[in-house]
């Protein structure tokens, strides 16, 4: 009969250890947010174009750039020549006022501060 009740308490008391490391790591320090690896995510407030997930909801749109490159490989004289038409969309309910496009000249040239880098 001891034993029996013995075992019914440190049962007991096995099963309070879990509750016990489940409290929040920072409870004790005010100022500093839950640190628990499995504590609940704070998520976005969900939109017409994005789910609180990230995934695309009803009004997302994405904007489109189509490329059309010509060029010329000149191997005799280890030169490059060519034209590109860059067509862009815009998806988006605003109007756009300018597009950014950077262009990396000569980036392979001897001398470009860029191939000192690697």
């Amino acid at each position: 009969m001891t034993r029996s009740i013995l075992w019914t308490i440190a049962l007991a008391a096995l099963g309070a250890v879990p509750a016990l490391a489940q409290q929040p790591v920072a409870a004790d320090r005010p100022g500093v947010g839950d640190t628990m690896a499995f504590r609940p995510l704070a998520l976005p407030t969900p939109n017409a174009y994005r789910e609180a997930s990230g995934k695309p909801g009803p009004l997302y749109w994405q904007q489109r750039a189509d490329y059309t490159i010509h060029a010329v490989l000149d191997t005799a004289t280890n030169g490059l020549a060519g034209h590109e038409i860059i067509r862009y969309t815009n998806n988006s309910p605003d109007t756009l006022r300018f597009v950014w496009v950077q262009l990396d000249q000569n980036i392979q040239s001897p001398g470009n501060p860029l191939t000192q880098l690697g």
